[in-house]
């Protein structure tokens, strides 16, 4: 796990997509005509299915489908942010000799998040990397979907030295008061900066190789502390 000042090869960051909300090979194209090269190079796709039933109840009806809408959206997408040609008739998402364009100048990692079983799967089986959020410091609960995803990817017979772990994380500001989640619980990290340092070497000792760090408050200050946490590092 490197900081950016570490590595010059740090991707510049992922581009989100939702495949059950959206047409993922225009919204591609819209993407790669807005962006440049040199960013390009640096990016990776990342697909998911979420949404709040509250704000979106148009998507209501596709609960039920959801996963195997995105499995369609994946046989699609993931060929296509490889370079490939697709043609695909699925029962919701169909291409016939579908191409990016302009093409890809590399293979895009594809990083998938999950949690449940048959999207763990999947996970497996088509993507570069993995994504489970939201932790503070690393715990049972992170251990317990680890295991989870070696099981998916052993049943896939897949080497799990090949998928890239990643995870997001909440850390705040020790002084302020933090946000509970759905269960009631905080688990945002809010130790000092030499503990956040071992938050952070705990997790690469786990396997993961990034970090997603959501800071509260989102202010200097709080940057400052995290930087300063990567800088003790062991």
């Amino acid at each position: 796990m490197r900081s950016p000042s570490q590595s010059t090869k740090t991707p510049s960051g992922t581009y989100w997509a939702e495949p059950n909300g959206r047409p993922q090979v225009t919204t591609w194209q819209h993407f790669v005509a807005r962006v440049s090269a040199t960013i390009m190079q640096q990016i990776s796709w990342s697909v998911g299915w979420w949404f709040s039933l509250g704000k979106c109840p148009a998507l209501a009806p596709t609960m039920n489908t959801r996963v195997d809408r995105f499995e369609e959206a994946l046989r699609i997408v993931v060929p296509l942010v490889r370079g490939e040609s697709v043609t695909f008739d699925g029962r919701y998402h169909q291409a016939r000799d579908a191409v990016l364009e302009p093409a890809p100048a590399r293979r895009i990692p594809v990083l998938v998040a999950a949690v449940r079983p048959r999207m763990l799967r999947l996970t497996a089986r088509y993507a570069d990397a993995w994504n489970t959020a939201w932790f503070g410091a690393p715990d049972e609960r992170l251990r317990e979907r680890l295991e989870h995803l070696d099981a998916a990817l052993a049943a896939e017979g897949r080497d799990p030295e090949t998928l890239e772990r990643t995870v997001g994380i909440e850390v705040r500001d020790p002084e302020r008061v933090g946000m509970a989640d759905e269960d009631g619980e905080d688990r945002s990290f809010s130790g000092s900066v030499d503990e956040l340092a071992e938050a952070i070497d705990a997790y690469e000792a786990l396997g993961i190789g990034h970090l997603i760090v959501v800071l509260q408050p989102m202010t200097d200050a709080s940057l400052e502390r995290l930087a300063l946490a990567l800088s003790r590092r062991r």
